[in-house]
C-alpha cells in the first residue's frame, strides 16, 4: 500500500498512473541499481528522482 500511497504524491501531474505506481515501488526498493523502461515519461521522472535508467532499445 506505501507504493500506491507515495504514487500519488509523484509529480509530473501528466505521469499516468501505472507509471506513478511503478516508480513509486523503485523508490521503495532499496536495492535497486536501475529502472529498466521505454517509456520517455517514466525516465524523465526517474532520473529527475535520482534514479539510474537502462533503455532496453
Amino acid at each position: 500500500m506505501l507504493a500506491l500511497d507515495r504514487a500519488g504524491e509523484i509529480p509530473p501531474p501528466e505521469m499516468r498512473t501505472l507509471d506513478a505506481i511503478h516508480l513509486s515501488a523503485a523508490l521503495a526498493a532499496p536495492d535497486l541499481r536501475a529502472l529498466v523502461t521505454y517509456d520517455a515519461r517514466l525516465s524523465d521522472a526517474a532520473r529527475n528522482a535520482g534514479i539510474t535508467i537502462v533503455d532496453p532499445r
